[in-house]
């Protein structure tokens, strides 16, 4: 639980952080780097707060009134320590990204997949933080939309995934980490 400086309010956030060979810890797993299976998961958390993972949520069901549990979609094939989920009292603004749409291939962004010309496909991406810094949450959200279609357009590697969210994460020991997705 944090609390806002010179204020009564407070938020709560929980985090992942499985690099390099911390999975193990959390769940049963081959935690090295050249196993990757496809990841389903599923959460149990207050229905209140905001549960994300590297998939969009494909279903969530109410226990109570103090318990729900999330489904989250199948990854593509990844490592443990790619695994990543937040729960937390977060606020989150998204853009709706228009990317050429992908063809055949593996749903890796690899070469095998091409563009099919004049076909778009929409990534949801959203920017969470916490509710006292929503005021910064828009630029961050308008600068993650420009910069996902940039940087596939420039390293010629397309974003396979159906969403990006970007955590503002308080006091995040690691400084930052790639978990795909999230």
């Amino acid at each position: 639980t944090l609390a806002a400086p010179g204020s009564n309010a407070s938020a709560t956030i929980v985090s992942t952080q499985f690099e390099s060979t911390h999975a193990r810890k959390a769940f049963p797993c081959f935690d090295e780097p050249g196993f990757k299976p496809r990841w389903g998961l599923e959460v149990l958390a207050p229905p209140e707060l905001v549960v994300l993972s590297n998939m969009p949520a494909e279903a969530v069901h109410h226990h109570s009134s103090s318990l729900a549990t999330w489904h989250f979609r199948t990854t593509p094939p990844m490592a443990s320590y790619l695994v990543a989920l937040v729960v937390g009292d977060l606020v989150g603004v998204s853009r709706r990204v228009q990317m050429p749409l992908l063809g055949a291939g593996g749903g890796d962004g690899s070469s095998s997949e091409s563009e099919l010309p004049g076909q778009t496909r929409e990534v949801n991406v959203t920017v969470w933080g916490l509710p006292l810094r929503r005021d910064q949450l828009d630029v961050a959200a308008d600068a993650a939309a420009a910069a996902l279609p940039y940087y596939e357009a420039a390293l010629q590697t397309k974003y396979p995934l159906p969403k990006l969210d970007l955590v503002a994460v308080p006091d995040f020991s690691a400084g930052a980490m790639e978990n795909w997705g999230l």
